[in-house]
């Protein structure tokens, strides 16, 4: 099973999340958990056998905060880059992010 596509690859804001892209990001994270999973859990099998179900659950949680906080601070190193190099283009691409999520 391949990813369908790769979201990642939006090349400008005005590239808006529709539900048809929710959908492939979560079949693409069903693909990479399936293909990742099985060897990464052989090798933490052994680490965590000694640690409760909360430690275990801790230590996932504060990783997905982490990723979640790497990711938007990419996401707002690329916003700075793309301010810099046209501040007008990108006040435009906002103005029309804020439309389209008000309207939904």
């Amino acid at each position: 099973m391949q990813p369908e596509q790769n979201i990642a690859n939006a090349t400008s804001t005005d590239d808006v999340l529709t539900d048809e892209d929710y959908e492939t990001i979560d079949k693409d994270t069903d693909h990479f958990f399936e293909e990742t999973f099985p060897e990464i859990w052989a090798e933490l099998r052994q680490d965590i056998k000694d640690s409760s179900k909360r430690e275990v659950a801790e230590v996932m949680y504060k990783l997905g905060i982490s990723m979640h906080m790497k990711y938007m601070a990419d996401s707002f190193k690329k916003a700075q880059d793309s301010f810099e190099k046209n501040p007008e283009e990108f006040k435009t691409n906002m103005e029309e992010f804020s439309k389209q999520i008000e309207q939904g």
